[in-house]
């Protein structure tokens, strides 16, 4: 596991530097766009997720995730389906920043993953929305790692509609009875547990993955999420507390 953290990390670490350069090179105005922020914040929250290749091959297995706190406490939400079995993966940021994650909880009721990083990301932590459904026919972002190598891509939808128990081959990503979000937006392999953000800078869902037959973009809602999560909350906070150093005890004079 050390060999395969360090040999990522210094791929994450010459990545990231093309990533860097490719960006300020391309550096669009202010205002250009309402969404133009939406797009900035959403890769900035957005983690690369990689899980060791059981078979030992050079391919790693990829995903998306996106920061998020909880008691203050940044954590990476993905979908279930990205970590797989994996107890522990690598992740990497948009600033180069890169680390080992523990895989906390693997929810089974909704398809949905929470990863404790081993630091602190310096990314920053998406906030959710006050409450109720995004509106139909508004615009949002969507960031991910298409392909499996295409990194930090950010591209736009639109929300199409919230349904829930939809018949998805045997399963229900969202869970029973819970909200989904249609978005008309494209999202190829890769982009699952990618975050859906507003123009606000909130996040609104998350990516699943497309409709099978559709041109629709299924994302967990997060109200869905929101209420998963605080089920996590303390088992968050023992985790954390767990890795700190003991106490050492005051002399007496």
């Amino acid at each position: 596991m050390r060999r395969f953290v360090a040999r990522l990390v210094t791929r994450a670490l010459a990545t990231s530097f093309v990533l860097l350069l490719f960006t300020r090179a391309h550096a669009q105005p202010r205002g250009l766009d309402e969404l133009t922020d939406a797009h900035a914040t959403a890769a900035r929250a957005t983690a690369l997720v990689l899980r060791p290749n059981p078979r030992r091959t050079a391919v790693e297995n990829s995903g998306t995730g996106w920061v998020t706190a909880l008691a203050g406490i940044k954590v990476v939400i993905t979908n279930r389906h990205v970590v797989s079995h994996a107890s522990v993966v690598l992740l990497q940021f948009h600033d180069g920043q890169a680390m080992a994650g523990d895989v906390l909880h693997v929810s089974s009721a909704i398809d949905m993953a929470v990863i404790l990083p081993r630091e602190p990301p310096n990314a920053p932590a998406l906030r959710f929305p006050p409450g109720g459904n995004p509106l139909r026919g508004e615009r949002v972002v969507l960031c991910g790692h298409p392909l499996g190598f295409l990194r930090w891509v950010t591209t736009e939808g639109v929300v199409a509609g919230v349904a829930s128990d939809l018949p998805m081959q045997g399963e229900n990503p969202c869970g029973d009875g819970q909200s989904c979000v249609l978005l008309d937006a494209e999202a190829e392999r890769g982009v699952s547990g990618g975050p859906v953000v507003d123009r606000a800078g909130y996040v609104i869902g998350m990516v699943w993955g497309v409709i099978p037959g559709t041109s629709l973009t299924l994302a967990i809602h997060t109200d869905v999420l929101a209420r998963e999560l605080m089920l996590v909350q303390s088992r968050v906070e023992e985790a954390l507390a767990r890795r700190r150093p003991p106490t050492e005890p005051t002399a007496r004079p």
